[in-house]
């Protein structure tokens, strides 16, 4: 998925902290893009860049056999017990294609934190800035791609970084937004489903200060905490429904 149109209106941003964005005048913003939802457990998530910096520094960023993509399978055999064969894939169509190739279907997209399960279960890694590697788990074996030693550290500490955020992070939060006025949650994910202008709706976000995402198609994603004002202003926008037809 292209980032497309979900910086329209942004100014250009000087740094990223957890879930705040913040511009070159001082301004802050809540992001609910996320990054697509790749940096879901915040912005400098972890130290999930780290092994991505010791693997830069020994010159292997190139994709050969390394002894990661075990480790990361092993990792990931105890993450989601109960499927045959866990196949890595360097981007999500490939991932796809053998999926269908196989007659794999359906074929569920992994949403973080949804507890969301099915016989085949695409896994898409929450490495911020990178759009590459999928994890197809199934029951059949497929024939996938060799990884870049770099990519496979990163997502074996972002998977990491995932359990510790699970444990700390108290997601009753998130329950205040269920089914909230045009709006539906599943996990961290908010769908809009009205049919008010989502073009103004977004605009009128940015106006007070909250990214969403470019368009009605991508959910948006709660955070992990919010202040009593950003809470009090997340319910503000979420009324917005701008342009419904009479």
């Amino acid at each position: 998925m292209t980032n497309g149109n979900n910086f329209e209106g942004l100014p250009p941003i000087k740094r990223c902290r957890d879930y705040h964005l913040y511009d070159y005048k001082g301004n802050r913003y809540l992001d609910l893009y996320l990054d697509g939802g790749r940096a879901l457990i915040g912005h400098k998530p972890g130290k999930t860049m780290l092994p991505v910096k010791n693997s830069l520094e020994k010159g292997i960023w190139a994709a050969y056999p390394s002894v990661y993509e075990g480790r990361l399978k092993k990792l990931l055999g105890k993450l989601f017990p109960g499927y045959g064969h866990i196949t890595l894939f360097a981007n999500r169509e490939r991932a796809l294609a053998a999926a269908e190739q196989l007659g794999m279907a359906p074929v569920i997209e992994w949403i973080p934190l949804a507890e969301e399960t099915g016989e085949n279960l695409l896994l898409r890694p929450l490495l911020p800035g990178i759009d590459q590697t999928h994890i197809l788990l199934s029951h059949r074996e497929a024939r996938g791609d060799v990884i870049s030693p770099v990519l496979l550290e990163g997502i074996i500490r972002s998977f990491h970084d995932l359990q510790s955020y699970r444990d700390k992070t108290d997601f009753s939060l998130w329950e205040e937004f269920d089914s909230f006025g045009d709006w539906t949650r599943k996990g961290p994910c908010l769908y809009y489903i009205g049919k008010g202008d989502y073009d103004m709706i977004r605009k009128g976000a940015l106006e007070k200060g909250i990214l969403l995402p470019g368009n009605r198609e991508q959910p948006a994603f709660l955070p992990g905490q919010l202040s009593v004002h950003e809470k009090k202003l997340l319910k503000e926008v979420l009324s917005l429904n701008p342009g419904v037809p009479s």
